[in-house]
């Protein structure tokens, strides 16, 4: 496996090849008298090209050929400093250029720039061929195996060169020319190649020799030796520890003149290094000679306290700087001295220190490539940060008191990623000019646009990159929307298209129409939103099926648009319909594959789709004129809001399928086995819940008339019930013989004067009763609260007519009892009330000023945590004997008790550190 260091050789070999190439056109090149210079520089890159393969293959076992690479590696990156900042100014006159209406001379500051940079480019050029030559003493090839054997030994024989394209065929005949008949000795010096073909292929030519002809090879590879050997191969032996700690440290410390003062501890770390070689002399020789040339900093230690502006004006190569939030708290004042010895600097994180101001001197850092201000409390990004035209990675996200982006961003043309959250782009109001001309760019969450110059829609044509979410805003500013050319940003993945809320005229209806006419966008698009569309209908890329991967569509506040087509649509998931006030129409005759559905405030729709296959999510909420559901056999969540007239359902609660003819025809359906959970809130004119309904959770609250729940299908799988503002009738119906019952939750029930008669619930872990403002009582009759034999948690909130618990008890695995805003309550039961709940361990008593006193039996040994607010009775009577507390004894061997006046949330949640967390009451939106 090759070296981590020679991971990166090729890469940046071919990065400068590649900037060289394109700097040879550039007519900088001749004003230097550079452009010979860089194309020996190309043609030397091609030749080490060719070989970086073969000397990364050989570099762990071979250590000449490791330091050849490390050299390498050194000089490539310097190339790569040079060229970079070679093209960088180039591009830079080359603005200045296009700015200017007469071409701009070049001044004397950049003639003496170029010219400095041009005498490098010249010098890396000679120190890259050097390198170059070098090569030839390592033997690295470009090819290997059998071809690149015969050619090497046609060309020491014969005193001729062969092109690399010379055919196999003809180096067979002119090596069988000269072999014919003759004896040879061929040594094959550090054989990698393992195919056996090529071998076969050798052999049979080499048996042309003369009779005595010997081959000997040399690999560090099993699979060779036994693939190419006829006798035992001879295995070298290691290297002494001793002998390999000299060898190491003559490549390493040039035989200890290079150790200085540190020769005690550079000893002990080299010898460290050496062991782990496991005594291989070419191991050993490639990390000596990867050492001897390395420029890094390490420190070491936790006592070495270097400054650490020193070591950025020592590491005058530094091409990435990364420091912990910590370590960057201070570092504020030093950033500008900083900045003018990081010239090379490619990669710079500041993020997450207390940086509120950022140096205008940024802007000397040109060959920056990604900047991270990310958490910082900078305010104001300084315009000369637009000057850094590398620049491809730019992350602000999480800076607070950052609102506008610097107005020269437009010039940061090879910008890929600008970073941002949700939060700026709330405060943000406006972008900068000509964000346009940022076409490298990938990401843009919003682009308000705008009538002035530099904002408007435009901008966006050239930008073919974008990816993500696009928020258009303020489409109503919008001239001329095909400019735009959504239709060709191909990777483009959500579209926000928004008009703003307010009314428009009927010129600008129309004008708004057309404009969303000529925003199509590409057909890859996988989610679509509108916004405050004042057309009165959609156009036809959205209903004509174009959009054949739309997976999500949100239409918000469309609010004169009285239909909609999605019938064509293949791909579609998720529908949301917001506010849109004037429509009446859903053709009936879409199959929608629709999974989740969610209409809100749509007064005048009348009805939806009958036939939802694939429905799993249904919302419904203030649909005024909608009486009826789809028929969804795969339904699992259904929630309904604040649906005045919606009526029994019945009738559309069958399946639709085809017979033989391929007409549909209805038949009943089963129970919907999928139902999670059905939820409604505020449809009065429901008085039934549909048979084949039996969800797992159901809140019902502010539906009066609903009397008829679907049993015995809910006695199976219900296991959280919530009932509020119900008729009485509803609770007795709900609670029959409901075995798989978990939680239930009854509030506002009206005209309940004791809890009604309980049935077996065997697994009914927790009741919440709140605001029950009649109920004088929790038993109908003796002991139908006690019976409740698994009830773990039992909340009683807001009952202003309750005086007493149950005399004949609680039942006994009760562990957390919450009474709370019950004025009138002034007994806990009997005596042995609480005392018999043995598995007791939580007590809230809250808001109970008539409570004097604990029953008599007092508290189980079981208690753990007793709060008491609001009770200034009872809080009398606790405390401790010698100030006359009769309840202390009581209470006492509690070890966690809590009587101060912090306020418990309200039922049934609980948010303090407990250890029961009740289920959410109805909701009323």
């Amino acid at each position: 496996m090759a070296d981590p260091v020679s991971i990166f050789v090729q890469p940046i070999v071919e990065k400068i090849y590649d900037t060289a190439l394109s700097l040879i056109k550039e007519e900088f090149l001749a004003v230097h008298g550079v452009k010979k210079d860089v194309e020996k520089l190309l043609s030397t890159l091609k030749t080490i090209q060719v070989v970086l393969e073969d000397a990364e293959e050989r570099q762990v076992n071979d250590g000449p050929v490791g330091h050849w690479l490390s050299k390498l590696k050194l000089a490539a990156y310097d190339a790569d400093d040079i060229l970079d900042t070679f093209a960088t100014e180039t591009f830079l006159w080359q603005r200045k250029q296009q700015v200017s209406r007469i071409r701009a001379p070049i001044g004397l500051s950049m003639l003496s720039t170029n010219f400095s940079v041009a005498h490098k480019i010249k010098k890396i050029s000679e120190k890259l061929d050097a390198i170059a030559k070098e090569k030839n003493d390592y033997n690295l090839t470009a090819r290997l195996g059998a071809e690149r054997i015969l050619k090497d030994m046609i060309e020491f024989h014969t005193n001729m060169e062969y092109s690399d394209n010379v055919s196999q065929s003809i180096l067979e005949s002119r090596f069988l020319e000269f072999l014919a008949g003759k004896k040879i000795l061929l040594v094959l010096d550090d054989v990698w190649t393992e195919v056996y073909d090529e071998w076969e292929g050798l052999r049979k030519l080499l048996r042309q020799g003369g009779q005595g002809s010997r081959i000997l090879v040399t690999t560090r590879s099993n699979q060779v030796s036994a693939m190419v050997g006829t006798q035992p191969a001879y295995e070298l032996k290691v290297l002494p520890e001793e002998e390999c700690w000299s060898l190491f440290k003559k490549i390493a410390f040039n035989d200890c003149s290079s150790m200085g003062g540190n020769r005690k501890e550079l000893e002990a770390i080299g010898r460290e290094i050496v062991g782990k070689c496991n005594q291989l002399p070419l191991a050993v020789k490639a990390m000596g000679g990867l050492l001897c040339e390395s420029r890094h900093i390490s420190l070491l230690g936790q006592d070495i306290e270097t400054p650490t502006l020193q070591i950025i004006e020592k590491s005058n190569r530094l091409r990435t700087f990364l420091l912990p939030g910590e370590s960057s708290r201070s570092l504020g004042h030093m950033l500008d001295k900083m900045f003018h010895s990081l010239s090379f600097i490619r990669v710079l994180d500041l993020s997450s220190s207390l940086l509120s101001e950022l140096p205008s001197s940024i802007e000397k850092l040109k060959l920056l490539r990604y900047l991270d201000l990310s958490r910082t409390e900078i305010k104001v990004l300084p315009n000369s940060i637009c000057n850094l035209c590398n620049l491809q990675t730019l992350k602000l996200l999480g800076c607070l008191w950052l609102f506008e982006l610097p107005e020269g961003l437009g010039k940061m043309v090879n910008l890929r990623y600008l970073e941002l959250d949700e939060m700026f782009w709330f405060k943000c109001r406006m972008l900068p000019p000509r964000m346009g001309n940022l076409t490298s760019l990938q990401n843009l969450h919003a682009f308000p646009v705008s009538g002035t110059s530099g904002h408007g829609i435009e901008e966006l044509k050239d930008m073919a990159n974008l990816t993500g979410t696009l928020h258009i805003s303020k489409l109503e500013n919008a001239v001329n929307a095909a400019d735009a050319k959504l239709k060709e940003k191909e990777t483009l993945q959500k579209l926000v298209l928004e008009w703003s809320d307010k009314d428009f005229n009927q010129q600008e209806e129309d004008r708004a129409a057309r404009n969303l006419e000529d925003l199509q966008p590409h057909s890859n698009l996988e989610e679509l939103a509108l916004h405050h569309f004042k057309g009165s209908s959609f156009p036809l890329w959205m209903t004509d099926g174009l959009l054949q991967n739309l997976v999500t569509l949100s239409l918000i506040h469309c609010t004169k648009c009285t239909t909609i087509s999605v019938g064509l649509l293949p791909c579609l998931r998720k529908l949301c319909i917001k506010g849109m006030l004037e429509l009446e129409e859903w053709p009936e005759d879409q199959c929608l594959p629709l999974g989740r559905l969610q209409i809100s405030n749509c007064p005048k729709l009348r009805r939806v789709p009958n036939w939802m296959p694939n429905l799993g999510v249904l919302k419904i909420k203030k649909c005024d004129s909608l009486k009826a559901l789809p028929t969804a056999p795969s339904l699992t969540f259904l929630i309904l809001i604040d649906n005045l007239v919606m009526e029994d359902w019945h009738e559309r609660m069958c399946i639709i399928a085809q017979d033989d003819q391929g007409n549909l025809v209805g038949q009943p359906r089963p129970t919907l086995i999928g139902l999670l959970e059905l939820k409604v809130v505020n449809c009065p004119n429901i008085q039934a819940l549909p048979q084949i309904f039996a969800p797992q959770k159901l809140e019902i609250s502010r539906c009066g008339r609903i009397t008829a729940l679907p049993l015995p299908e809910f006695s199976i799988r219900l296991q959280h019930l919530a009932l509020d503002k119900c008729y009485n009738g509803t609770l007795v119906r709900a609670i029959q013989s409901t075995n798989s019952l978990y939680s239930l939750v009854i509030s506002n029930i009206s005209n309940v004067t004791s809890f009604p008669k309980l049935p077996h619930l065997p697994g009914l872990k927790s009741l919440y009763i709140s605001d029950c403002k009649d109920l004088t009582s929790l038993s109908e009759e003796e002991g139908s609260l006690k019976s409740l034999s698994s009830l773990q948690l039992l909340s009683v909130r807001g009952c202003s007519k309750l005086e007493s618990l149950p005399d004949e008890g609680l039942p006994a695995a009760l562990e957390c009892l919450i009474i709370d805003s019950c004025p009138i309550l002034k007994v806990l039961g009997s005596k042995d009330t609480l005392k018999s709940l043995l598995s007791l361990k939580d007590l809230y008593l809250e808001d109970c000023p008539k409570i004097q006193s604990f029953p008599d039996g007092g508290l189980p040994s079981s208690l753990i945590h007793l709060e008491i607010h609001g009770c200034p009775l009872l809080l009398g009577e606790c405390q401790k004997e010698d100030v006359g507390g009769t309840e202390w004894p009581k209470i006492m061997h509690v070890t966690d008790r809590e009587f101060d006046s912090i306020k418990l949330p309200s039922a049934p949640v609980l948010q303090k550190k407990k250890r029961w967390t009740p289920l959410i009451g109805c909701s009323k939106g």
